[in-house]
């Protein structure tokens, strides 16, 4: 099976993506592109896997991201990595993230720049 295997992390402000890379001084994001790879530390705290899914607008879904039912904007689902189902999953109820499921959801922020989204929930 071929995937993807990438990360992003939030370095000053701005979104990296790429590999992933820990150091005994914190964690980096390097970024392939030809000849040039630079090396960006990270936040630790917002380091997230791409989970291979996409939305409806064909954007890639992260874990930490938030994501909206596209014809229902009530309520918010959280992306994690579910250690007992050895997989991504959403949060309300907690259920594995499916490819085809996911199709009718909207990325629309992440829980380190959108927390608000997730209060009262």
């Amino acid at each position: 099976m071929k995937r993807k295997i990438k990360f992003r992390g939030r370095c000053n402000g701005t979104w990296r993506k790429g590999d992933h890379l820990t150091y005994e001084t914190g964690d980096c994001i390097k970024q392939w592109s030809g000849m040039i790879s630079p090396e960006y530390s990270v936040e630790s705290d917002t380091v997230g896997q791409f989970t291979g899914a996409y939305d409806c607008d064909g954007n890639e879904i992260y874990e930490g991201d938030i994501l909206q039912h596209r014809d229902a904007p009530a309520g918010y689902l959280e992306v994690f990595y579910h250690k007992n189902f050895c997989a991504f999953a959403v949060r309300k109820p907690v259920q594995p993230l499916m490819k085809d499921t996911v199709a009718n959801y909207r990325v629309i922020g992440n829980i380190h720049d959108n927390p608000e989204f997730l209060k009262g929930e």
